[in-house]
């Protein structure tokens, strides 16, 4: 090893297989390996940008990237300490959840990236699928610990909910001219996703994929075409007028229509199921299929790139694009198509004749943007329904977008945790904390969370507190509810995660404050997972 040389023990210290860990310990073999791997800047440079190839621009480079890692490291240990502080003391009092939020904004501020790497800490323990294997309880900080998860995505939330309000104070002060769709739909999905700059660089790159497929396609169509020897002018904002003449702007708007929806398959929601997921555009451009509004956006800011102006059109139960030359033409956003009476789809729209309407104003977009949301969380996939919903409630609360009529505020409860003593169970309860259930009313499975013994000698039928799959909290009778052993989508419920450690075999284990509220609850799930392995028995 040490004939090698330097450039390439460097090439091989700074590959993304191994771990810093792994490389300061081959440090310690020798002091020639010590010395290059404390002094060498190239090493720690590379596994620096391998770690946050994408960080923000305006946070610039690190003086020294060796103690920019030791930082991140040591932070790392302190946000695991501080998520399990957090835990315990909101499982005593629910206000904590909210209240610790100030704490943690000041700890991303304490240096100019904290705010980057407790975010990419969050993540990484979110984003862990290790398997737990063990029947009782771990510790908090185990890999893929619900507990540990829930904690997390709840931090991440309150600091996503942070920047990104400071985000929607900045643009509200700009120019209208500066305030694109763009950044407006981003904007939204930023606000229901957990990696929020994951979404930021991803749009961005791929509409700008999409403008330079474009450019291919009119090259090769024509390619004396002006847009191939000048530079677009300053795309980030709103277009004042075309760059290019009518023929010319004729070609790039054909071109468009034909990448979007005839290369790339770009649509309309045609069926009627609707979705959160249709309003976000990081996933309508992965996806391709999403409401008119975004794909409006989509089709504007690749214009934009290049050099056209459309403008957004808020029209009644549809949304189209303007594009003005000689005369006047509306882009049915679903397919692309210039409106010359009618368009498949959705809805019948008149022929425009001598009606001419007005670009859509930036509250116009927000308050279409949100109503669909609205309508999309109330009728969509009841799974997630409770985390949007939340999302819903609290960016309506704080950034103020106007919705039109009331605030949907079913099945929206807030987290719950058992009374703060331990239980002595009766001879009348079957069931234990974790066990996983069939409600017989609704026939979909929930997770024990909670127990109410009988209040006198004639009620003899405890109640349980269940967590069904949709995240709903309800009690339950004894003899509504059958044990079972499959999960079904339990670990993907909040509320789980905010009780339990992990699932094993056929139950899901309580944390330890669980644990410690329910201690005999233990020998009851114990005694149901053996009943299961002596059943399963083939000799």
């Amino acid at each position: 090893m040490d004939r090698l040389s330097l450039e390439l023990l460097e090439t091989i210290l700074s590959c993304p297989v191994l771990s810093d860990r792994d490389v300061l310990n081959f440090s310690s073999t020798c002091h020639y390996f010590r010395e290059i791997v404390q002094t060498s800047r190239v090493i720690w440079k590379q596994r620096f940008y391998n770690k946050w190839p994408n960080l923000p621009k305006d946070l610039g480079c690190p003086d020294w990237y060796f103690d920019e890692l030791k930082y991140f490291h040591s932070l790392k240990t302190r946000v695991l300490d501080e998520l399990k502080l957090m835990h315990e003391s909101f499982f005593k009092d629910l206000n904590m959840l909210y209240s610790n939020g100030m704490k943690w904004k000041v700890l991303s501020y304490e240096k100019e990236r904290s705010n980057c790497y407790i975010r990419t800490l969050l993540l990484d323990v979110i984003n862990t699928k290790e398997a737990i294997n063990s029947i009782v309880a771990v510790p908090f900080n185990t890999p893929g610990n619900l507990t540990l998860q829930f904690s997390a995505r709840f931090i991440l939330r309150l600091l996503n909910e942070h920047y990104l309000k400071n985000t929607w104070d900045k643009f509200k002060r700009l120019p209208s001219q500066e305030q694109t769709l763009e950044k407006i739909a981003i904007f939204f999905a930023q606000w229901f996703h957990l990696d929020i700059q994951d979404v930021d660089n991803h749009v961005a790159k791929r509409l700008n994929d999409i403008a330079n497929l474009v450019k291919v396609r009119l090259r090769s169509t024509n390619p004396k075409h002006p847009i191939f020897t000048s530079e677009v002018c300053e795309w980030r904002k709103k277009l004042e007028k075309h760059q290019w003449g009518p023929e010319n702007c004729h070609e790039v708007i054909s071109t468009i229509r034909e990448v979007l929806y005839s290369h790339l398959g770009l649509q309309g929601n045609y069926s009627w199921h609707p979705s959160p997921e249709f309003s976000f555009i990081n996933k309508v451009l992965e996806r391709r299929i999403g409401l008119p509004i975004v794909l409006a956006v989509i089709y504007e800011s690749v214009a934009r790139r290049l050099g056209v102006v459309v403008e957004p059109i808020n029209y009644p139960n549809h949304f189209l694009l303007k594009f003005q030359l000689n005369q006047t033409f509306y882009i049915d956003t679903c397919n692309g198509c210039f409106i010359d009476g009618v368009t498949p789809c959705f809805h019948q729209i008149p022929v425009f004749g001598e009606t001419q309407y007005s670009a859509a104003t930036t509250d116009e977009i927000v308050r279409r943007m949100a109503n669909n949301l609205k309508f999309a969380i109330g009728h969509g996939d009841v799974t997630e329904r409770i985390i949007h919903l939340r999302l819903l409630n609290r960016l309506v609360t704080f950034v103020g977008f106007p919705l039109d009529g009331d605030m949907v505020t079913e099945l929206l409860p807030y987290y719950t945790v058992p009374e703060n003593h331990n239980r002595k169970r009766t001879t009348y309860l079957k069931y234990a904390v974790g066990m996983i259930m069939i409600d017989e009313n609704s026939a979909t499975k929930c997770v024990i969370c909670d127990w109410k013994g009988p209040t006198h000698r004639n009620n003899k039928q405890p109640k349980y507190l269940v967590v069904f799959e949709n995240g709903v909290t309800k009690f339950v009778l004894q003899d509504g509810i059958t044990p079972t052993t499959d999960p079904g989508n339990l670990q993907s419920v909040e509320q789980v995660g905010l009780c339990f450690s992990h699932f094993f075999k056929n139950h899901f284990v309580p944390n330890e404050q669980m644990e410690n509220l329910f201690p005999s609850d233990a020998q009851v799930r114990h005694r149901f997972y053996h009943e299961m392995q002596l059943r399963n028995y083939r000799p």
